[in-house]
């Protein structure tokens, strides 16, 4: 029994075309849809590796000013230390040869923004003009954040004047 040559073609076409379609084509498609996966995968990776490179990145720069980070933390500090601040100012009195004479603190204000607290004091301090323009120099350059409101005096005797200071200070 012999086939015709021209009924063995077209079978055998139609057999390929078959194969093609029900079997190579559908998993052509999805091989195609498993690289397109593939690369939205590797762009999320990459863009999640340098979110990664940019936080070491931040984090090296931070470790570099660790030095500015700890002067910031002092100029404003993170807490209320009152006895630190008075400490503080009894301190810088006494280096520049004034009598602290009273130290009152006056209030202390939360206002909304980010909760930064102001304490305000009210210094009274005895000596001479010279000694007084020291303290106010080392007050200016202190690392920590003093602002001085008022300043008023009265001469108690030659060359020796009462110094009342109004001074607010900021922590967070």
């Amino acid at each position: 029994m012999e086939i015709d040559r021209p009924i063995s073609i077209a079978v055998t076409l139609f057999i390929i075309i078959f194969v093609f379609f029900y079997f190579i084509f559908p998993e052509y498609e999805n091989v195609k849809n498993l690289q397109a996966e593939i690369l939205t995968r590797e762009m999320e990776l990459s863009g999640r590796e340098d979110y990664f490179k940019g936080m070491v990145s931040i984090y090296n720069n931070l470790l570099e000013r660790r030095e500015n980070v700890i002067k910031i933390n002092t100029t404003i500090p993170s807490s209320t230390l009152i006895p630190s601040l008075v400490y503080f100012l009894e301190e810088k009195s006494k280096l520049n040869n004034l009598a602290l004479r009273d130290i009152n603190l006056t209030t202390i204000r939360s206002s909304g923004v980010d909760e930064i607290k102001e304490s305000r004091f009210s210094l009274n301090l005895r000596g001479n003009y010279l000694n007084f323009r020291r303290f106010l120099n080392s007050l200016e350059n202190s690392s920590r954040l003093i602002n001085i409101e008022r300043i008023h005096f009265t001469q108690e005797r030659e060359n020796v004047y009462d110094f009342v200071l109004n001074i607010k200070t900021y922590s967070y």
